[in-house]
């Protein structure tokens, strides 16, 4: 954890895979910054989550050209400023903190569920999908098959 910003200053990469445990601590770091803000810039920093966050819950967006650049590009640029695809796996990520990271970041944060004595993830969630652990997508060398365990109360009919 404490080089991961300059490895990542320095190695600038576009694709950023992690647990939940460490993006959960990204989000209390820049949480932290943000309430110490004072002032017009805390009114700004204020502004531009709030926004970002509700375009990303009302519409599934979650980029802002005026936000992303004047608010949110130093924490960008602390991640080597190329990020385009987030990925989590090993547990699930809270629905806060994944959407807080994609309005930090201005791009999809992609979920996976697997075992890793089988192939890792199997399962993912949509980079259109912005609703949480809803697990769509089947990974190219991947199958899944459902099945009924009645005893469970688990079966193909099933509703919900």
């Amino acid at each position: 954890m404490t080089k991961l910003k300059d490895d990542c200053a320095a190695l600038k990469p576009t694709i950023l895979l992690s647990v939940p445990r460490l993006y959960n601590k990204i989000v209390d770091a820049v949480r932290t910054k943000f309430a110490h803000e004072k002032g017009i810039k805390k009114w700004l920093v204020d502004k531009a989550i709030n926004s970002k966050l509700d375009n990303l819950e009302q519409k599934g967006e979650y980029k802002s050209g005026f936000y992303d650049a004047v608010v949110f590009s130093k924490v960008r640029e602390g991640f080597g400023g190329k990020v385009r695809l987030m990925g989590s796996g090993s547990a699930p990520l809270s629905p806060d903190v994944h959407e807080y990271m994609m309005a930090l970041m201005s791009c999809p944060l992609v979920e996976a569920y697997g075992q890793t004595e089988n192939c890792g993830g199997i399962l993912y969630t949509s980079m259109k999908d912005k609703t949480h652990g809803q697990f769509a997508e089947v990974s190219a060398c991947g199958e899944v098959k459902l099945c009924d365990i009645p005893e469970m109360k688990y079966t193909a009919d099933d509703k919900d």
